[in-house]
């Protein structure tokens, strides 16, 4: 859950897939590409990494109708691949695959088409002047977005041409990506707002925001923006402590009152990654004490610090970490 990555599905020849995946995984996350986001923020440079699954209209169809608002887990970008290099055969069985293709992914314009060529296919094309499959590819399926349909020189070549053609091709599947990625997760924030200002209401709970919000952290870690994904963190932790310093002028949610239960358990700080996911788990089934849910978050906190190579900064929050839990327990009168 922590680490999962975010979904890129594959269609058309399995096998011309197959040969790809140890270059392009490998591939992606070596270079830096430049993220342009939306409202106005700033640009970013970010890593890509993402996994691949065989694609299924089952598959769409989930990512169309999210459960719970949910973004991991969904696919965001959509690859089909083939290697056929003759317009005959492409006229009479690929294009009308890879319509029906673009037809089941329904509204998303989230995709790529990959044309690789073959040790065959380079030998039977000897008339450079004569129309290609990606010239057709571009016309028929492109339209105004021919940049999304793309080749490959043959990847079993080890000279410089076939090395140029895969740098060319994991630069434009890092931009494609990261523009299908982006829209994601604009409605994914526009989710995130709308359940906050539900916060208010009698069915809102905090751990359920909670785990939605946290998704949102996930994606900047994986794209080693450790500082946006603190960000998310320390905004939790904000709402988290308003709401308990709200309970003491008497304004205690229902959702509240379970964390002033008893303590059975007084188990310390850890930052040790499977300690917290168990921690995790109590958030996921809404029983968290108020110890489990500040050693979970605080432990998060600086999970991204150390990661930005800030010990210093966790020591000096470690101090305010031990006040406020402290005086949160006596304001809940947890004992």
């Amino acid at each position: 859950m922590l680490n999962q990555k975010p979904i890129v599905t594959y269609a058309g020849d399995k096998a011309v897939f197959s040969n790809i995946p140890p270059g392009l995984v490998t591939g992606l996350p070596t270079e830096a590409v430049e993220w342009k986001r939306s409202y106005g923020r700033a640009s970013r440079q970010v890593y890509v990494e993402c996994e691949f699954q065989a694609w299924t209209s089952d598959l769409v169809s989930s990512s169309e109708k999210p459960r719970g608002g949910a973004i991991q887990g969904k696919p965001v970008f959509h690859t089909y691949w083939t290697d056929v290099g003759d317009i005959d055969m492409y006229r009479q069985n690929v294009k009308e695959d890879i319509l029906n293709w673009l037809r089941k992914n329904g509204s998303s314009t989230d995709w790529m088409i990959v044309l690789v060529e073959t040790p065959e296919g380079r030998k039977g094309n000897k008339f450079p002047l004569r129309t290609t499959v990606l010239d057709r590819l571009k016309q028929d399926v492109g339209g105004k977005t021919p940049e999304r349909c793309v080749g490959l020189t043959d990847p079993s070549r080890t000279d410089s041409r076939a090395a140029e053609s895969m740098q060319s091709f994991l630069h434009k599947f890092r931009q494609l990506f990261l523009q299908s990625y982006n829209k994601v997760l604009n409605k994914f924030e526009e989710n995130i707002r709308g359940q906050r200002e539900k916060r208010n209401d009698m069915q809102w709970n905090f751990c359920e925001y909670f785990l939605l919000q946290e998704q949102l952290a996930f994606v900047y870690e994986n794209l080693c923006l450790y500082d946006e994904a603190l960000i998310q963190y320390d905004e939790l932790d904000a709402l988290f402590t308003q709401f308990i310093l709200n309970s003491s002028l008497g304004d205690s949610p229902d959702w509240l009152e379970r964390f002033n239960k008893d303590l059975s358990d007084w188990s310390p700080l850890s930052l040790n990654t499977e300690t917290n996911l168990k921690l995790r788990g109590k958030l996921e089934k809404n029983c968290p004490s108020l110890m489990d849910m500040r050693n979970y978050l605080f432990s998060r906190q600086c999970r991204q610090l150390m990661l930005s190579k800030k010990p210093a900064e966790v020591a000096a929050r470690s101090v305010s970490f031990l006040h406020n839990t402290a005086q949160e327990l006596e304001i809940l009168e947890v004992t």
